[in-house]
């Protein structure tokens, strides 16, 4: 994880003190947006008559699946740990 941190920290440093440059910029936010997807983030949990929904923290859609390790639609890295008790439900 240090590494994934490392490269955000050098290619936002780039893009926000003008090192980098036009194409170079695009490039850079692309990695950015991509790096971003490859940190694990935390679910948000929503509640819907009789059972909980999960929704991905990035692109909000509602995940179908539990303990799935990445959204089907945007690719974000999910975090299941604050919901353990769900995962063993499926184990």
């Amino acid at each position: 994880m240090a590494i994934i941190d490392e490269a955000l920290e050098y290619f936002n440093y780039g893009v926000t003190h003008d090192i980098f440059k036009p194409p170079v910029t695009i490039h850079a936010n692309l990695a950015i947006v991509a790096l971003e997807k490859m940190k694990a983030t935390p679910i948000k949990r929503g509640k819907a008559f009789w059972r909980n929904k999960y929704y991905c923290p990035h692109c909000s859609v509602q995940l179908y699946r539990t303990g799935m390790n990445y959204c089907d639609c945007c690719g974000q890295k999910l975090d299941w740990s604050r919901y353990e008790e769900v995962l063993k439900d499926v184990k």
